[in-house]
């Protein structure tokens, strides 16, 4: 019982009404933006699948730094599909090169990451839609090729898998974006369900949803839902965020809060927001 209870507490005791916000500004110019991050100094990480480019860019549109372009070399993708930033390190999935490449804060390349060709079976992944890291330093990517997520240590050693065809009711069939609690709780958009598993892969829930989510996002302490039309804080049983006097003209990607302002991206640009 406690499990729905905590899911009931997440999902519906937030206030059911819209939450309205103004315009304030767009920033950056992206051909197909797949993902954004931003770290505690203000600096945004957006990954663009058409470029195959990461940009960093600060909260007032001038662009840092760029790094990328077509390639299974280091530093170079094939369609990124996501990004996170984690202590020091920007975790970047790139999805047709079936691995996951970490960069320092200012794109210099560290490290990278595939293991599609284990003969372990249990250990391999394809096609990553995510990754992310929690407190500890243990990785968790989401692999669309097995749809399941798999967790690795600090060091790269294959720790376990969980959500896949073994995990009964919460078994995902069509996961699309992860995101994790600062209490190391992995929530999981899988479709028109939201599914939530412990760190240690224990599943905790899942609830079935009135839309498709795109992405879910723990920023500033609040958890965001988006679908390719709208926008949730905290809550998937409310009203959408009402965005005053404003109409996207692209799909939404996704959207996180910094310093009270919510940034919404489509694929070409980041549009700010202002609570009304």
């Amino acid at each position: 019982m406690k499990k729905y209870f905590f899911l009931f507490i997440i999902l519906f005791c937030v206030q059911v009404f819209p939450q309205v916000y103004e315009f304030q500004e767009s920033i950056g110019n992206f051909e197909d933006a797949s993902d954004f991050a931003v770290n505690p100094l203000g600096f945004i990480y957006i990954t663009d699948a058409a470029r195959n480019e990461i940009i960093k860019l600060d909260t007032n549109g001038v662009v840092h730094k760029t790094t990328g372009g077509y390639g299974w070399e280091n530093s170079s993708f094939d369609n990124p599909t996501s990004i996170y930033f984690s202590g020091l390190n920007v975790i970047v999935s790139d999805y047709n090169n079936h691995r996951i490449q970490l960069f320092d804060k200012d794109l210099n390349f560290v490290s990278s990451f595939s293991n599609r060709k284990s003969n372990e079976n249990e250990e391999s992944f394809g096609f990553p839609l995510a990754c992310l890291s929690n407190r500890q330093g243990d990785f968790f990517i989401l692999d669309s090729e097995n749809k399941r997520v798999i967790k690795y240590d600090l060091f790269g050693k294959f720790s376990h898998s969980f959500g896949g065809y073994d995990a009964g009711s919460l078994t995902l069939s069509n996961p699309s974006r992860m995101t994790i609690s600062p209490d190391g709780k992995i929530y999981i958009a899988d479709g028109k369900s939201l599914v939530i598993f412990d760190e240690f892969g224990n599943g905790i829930s899942k609830s079935r949803l009135q839309i498709k989510l795109s992405d879910v996002k723990f920023a500033s302490g609040v958890l965001i839902f988006t679908s390719k039309e709208s926008v949730y804080l905290n809550i998937m049983n409310s009203a959408p965020v009402e965005f005053s006097d404003f109409e996207f003209d692209n799909e939404i990607k996704s959207a996180l809060f910094y310093n009270d302002r919510l940034f919404v991206l489509t694929n070409n640009q980041i549009h700010v927001f202002k609570k009304k």
